[in-house]
């Protein structure tokens, strides 16, 4: 077949659109049998190949620190070939969570999978780097000095290396330097522990009544654990006001963050930084998923489940590259009374754009995009397969032409304010998606079904 449409029993389980094949970009999509390449523009296939074919798949990274998928294909009637899958960099580590969900899918398909430890938080590398002697990945540059052996082993041997007449003359020097060399460190561990000779071997029938100077009392390290306690049942994210109407799911935290979160067979990634908030279209299922953080900062991560403008579920953590797991039951979507209708200038939803911006109304029909900075920014929308690029300032409003399907993109601050940089999505007038950083230099990624 020309063009990828797999029928009702083969569910396609994931998309990953930024994949390199022999210099070529192609999107990969997985479903329950095999892994397709299709072209990006055309939609054509490129590969087609069954999981049963595929007898290993190998983790690594390339020269430029980029993450890549080696698949070994034993085809029925042919010799063993390889093909290698590149996972382009993108913003807030994407790319390393595609490639260990693409090779969970295909260990969940009885591939087997060897995951080789990458150094892929590092980045990828320029290619003035890429080509400069000792900065290829695998090549390392001067190698540290040998830390000296201080050991009582060291000493013996240094013994041992003295010059012949030396060690003729002095027989006994190595048994000598090696009892005072012991002496020394009980000596010592004892002065550190602050305990007598006397003390060094505990003893449950020593006399407590000698007195202890508190100077030297050793100091006592008390360890505690935390029991997990059960989210409170009324919750809503800081700093944020949710539309009354319907499920939605919001991620705070000052700091990038990633993930995915689906439900009856709608999923949606998740990368950006600040406030995410995101309407989920479903009601009466299993709402799971994953968020993660993207730096080591002891900072509050946050995530909440909602219906009806009402907290029905919490995940926190302030773990560095900690993640929140996501498995929450939802009923019918509530539908609340709306709120006083705002005024024409006003945005219904927080967080707003600076208030230095003059707000026009979102026009009455189609699928818009909002972008509102009062500095300037780039970025990219992408509907069905076509990436439109796009740069500005202050407020713009670009229309996107589709009725159904996914809207995602990304947008950068070109400079190092802490102003706001919001992106909104709305369909027919309602806003159904949000998303905005305050960081210098922040980026906002996006994606949203309408």
């Amino acid at each position: 077949m020309d063009d990828l449409n797999p029928g009702s029993d083969e569910p396609i389980l994931k998309k990953f659109p930024k994949i390199i094949v022999n210099g070529v970009r192609y999107e990969a999509v997985l479903t329950n049998r095999r892994i397709v390449l299709t072209e990006r523009e055309t939609g054509k296939i490129f590969k087609d190949i069954l999981y049963s074919a595929i007898t290993r798949a190998v983790s690594g990274v390339n020269s430029i620190r980029e993450p890549t998928l080696l698949l070994s294909i034993n085809p029925p009637a042919g010799e063993e070939r390889s093909l290698e899958l590149i996972f382009v960099y993108q913003p807030g580590g994407m790319n390393v969570q595609n490639i260990e969900s693409c090779a969970d899918i295909l260990q969940d398909h009885q591939v087997t999978v060897q995951r080789i430890k990458s150094p892929y938080s590092a980045g990828p590398m320029n290619r003035i780097q890429a080509l400069t002697p000792g900065m290829q990945a695998g090549v390392e540059g001067e190698s540290r000095p040998a830390v000296p052996d201080m050991g009582l082993m060291s000493t013996l041997r240094s013994g041992r290396e003295l010059p012949p007449e030396e060690s003729q003359k002095t027989p006994y020097l190595i048994a000598i330097v090696g009892i005072v060399v012991i002496l020394a460190v009980i000596a010592a561990g004892v002065f550190i522990a602050g305990q007598g000779p006397d003390e060094i071997i505990p003893s449950t029938n020593r006399n407590s009544s000698y007195p202890v100077p508190t100077e030297t009392a050793a100091p006592t390290v008390v360890v505690t654990t935390t029991t997990p306690v059960a989210p409170a049942l009324t919750v809503t994210p800081s700093q944020m006001t949710v539309p009354p109407n319907g499920i939605w799911f919001s991620v705070t935290y000052p700091g990038n963050f990633t993930g995915t979160v689906k439900a009856k067979g709608w999923e949606t990634a998740i990368g950006s930084s600040g406030t995410y908030l995101v309407q989920l279209p479903v009601e009466n299922a299993l709402i799971e998923g994953s968020v993660g953080k993207a730096d080591g900062t002891g900072d509050a991560m946050e995530v909440v489940v909602l219906n009806g403008g009402t907290g029905i579920w919490k995940g926190s953590t302030t773990k560095p590259y900690g993640t929140i797991e996501i498995r929450v039951p939802v009923g019918t979507a509530v539908i609340s009374m709306p709120p006083p209708a705002p005024a024409p200038t006003e945005i219904a939803a927080a967080p707003t754009p600076d208030t230095s911006l003059v707000l026009p109304p979102i026009p009455a029909t189609g699928v818009w995009v909002r972008v509102a900075y009062p500095g300037n920014y780039t970025g990219t929308i992408r509907t069905n397969g076509i990436e439109r690029d796009v740069n500005g300032s202050g407020v713009r409003d670009y229309q996107v032409a589709l009725t159904v399907g996914n809207v995602q993109g990304i947008f950068k601050k070109e400079d190092g304010s802490a102003k706001n940089l919001v992106v909104q999505i709305y369909r027919e007038n309602t806003l159904i998606a949000l998303a905005n950083t305050s960081k210098p230099q922040g980026i906002v990624e996006f994606q949203t079904l309408v």
